[in-house]
């Protein structure tokens, strides 16, 4: 699959270790993760070059395991590098943010590792990146071992369970954009209502028995804006904590008259981390 996509100006080279162990990690994301990495690669070698996979088996000391965040002990390395264009500190500071993109207008929406960082933090593991313009780019994957005693994201409880688990009305146009951020809050616990506009969130509120602890939205969306959707549901939800995720600034949401306290707003790009820590805060303080 993988020389497929790359083409034939491009070599594929597998180092591949013997005796690997078993990793806990969902088989579909993680060919996903392949596939994102090796079409990132094919992009910044449009002259050709050499993509490499590298697999091997280490022992993580803890101070190790405490740098990258991950558990110690057994664990799987994967290395997937190119001879490519590579990228500047800048760049490289940025690759794994959801709202990032070197890409131009119409060529994609830049969110690949977005969604690679995802899938393998929620596996438990850690992805470096090193790079250097000219250099070509080398991303270094490393996934506790499945034996290891490592604390597994638990897929979140329905609606309604007595465990408590918070439900985020998520309002976002761009399917990209919107897979990556419903996959980080439900990596974090929560219950995440898709909405792909503003219209569909409202028919959503309307509903009597769907219980929502926090509602995340875009501003710029096609058809109803994010705050004149918001507006609508608040009527409904007047207690509703509000998240404004946005390129726009914040004077936007002024001048449709949000300026409650249960407003807040998070400027593009903003790192997964910092999103998924902005949402629990909202969820925590709207139940007490």
């Amino acid at each position: 699959m993988l020389r497929r996509m790359i083409g034939n100006d491009v070599l594929l080279q597998l180092e591949l270790g013997e005796g690997l162990p078993p990793v806990c990690a969902d088989v579909g994301q993680l060919t996903q993760v392949f596939m994102n990495l090796a079409v990132n690669a094919r992009d910044a070698m449009p002259l050709g070059g050499t993509l490499g996979i590298e697999t091997s088996r280490l022992t993580l000391p803890p101070d190790d395991a405490k740098r990258l965040e991950v558990q110690a002990g057994d664990a799987v390395r994967i290395v997937v590098w190119d001879t490519g264009a590579g990228m500047d500190a800048v760049t490289m500071h940025r690759i794994f943010e959801p709202f990032f993109t070197t890409k131009e207008v119409g060529k994609g929406s830049g969110l690949g590792l977005a969604t690679v960082y995802g899938i393998i933090k929620q596996s438990g593991g850690a992805i470096v990146v090193e790079s250097q313009p000219g250099e070509g780019a080398r991303f270094a994957i490393t996934i506790p071992a499945a034996d290891a005693k490592v604390d597994w994201p638990q897929p979140p409880a329905a609606v309604g369970s007595s465990t408590g688990a918070e439900s985020i009305l998520l309002i976002e146009d761009d399917h990209d954009v919107r897979n990556v951020t419903a996959r980080a809050l439900r990596a974090s616990g929560f219950t995440v209502i898709e909405c792909p506009s503003g219209e569909d969130a409202i028919a959503r509120a309307l509903d009597p028995t769907l219980h929502v602890d926090v509602l995340v939205s875009d501003v710029a969306l096609p058809g109803m804006s994010g705050p004149a959707a918001v507006q609508r549901i608040l009527q409904m939800r007047p207690s509703l904590p509000v998240l404004f995720v946005s390129g726009y600034p914040r004077n936007e949401l002024d001048r449709h008259g949000l300026t409650g306290s249960d407003v807040h707003f998070l400027e593009k790009p903003v790192s997964l981390s910092e999103l998924t820590d902005a949402v629990r805060r909202l969820a925590d303080h709207g139940s007490h």
